[in-house]
């Protein structure tokens, strides 16, 4: 039994707790909070595996886009030295013709 000074206000709401004004104490009743209680930690429990899952899917999605942006990257240096090329190869045959 938990005993309250007179000072603290009760207003209990619930089936949970057991007050007697005369004697100034609040019990509470621990076999009838038991269920509810369990069922709070199933579902923080659910809501936790739901956000880990949720988490894992996001890990693995950004996993594909870095792969796909490290893929993009290498694609873009490879074009830009094929740019670079040609760049060259159009200086040479304008140099050539120039000089003709």
């Amino acid at each position: 039994m938990l005993k309250l000074p007179i000072s603290i206000t009760w207003s209990p709401t619930s089936q949970f707790f057991f007050s007697d004004a005369a004697l100034n104490y609040i019990q509470i009743l621990h076999s009838e909070l038991i269920a509810p209680l369990i069922k709070a930690v199933q579902e923080l429990y659910n809501r936790i595996v739901g956000i880990e899952a949720a988490q894992n899917s996001q890990a693995r999605e950004i996993a594909s886009i870095k792969a796909e942006n490290q893929n993009l990257k290498l694609e873009n240096e490879a074009k830009a030295k094929e740019m670079a090329e040609l760049k060259s190869r159009i200086e040479r045959i304008e140099k050539a013709l120039q000089a003709k």
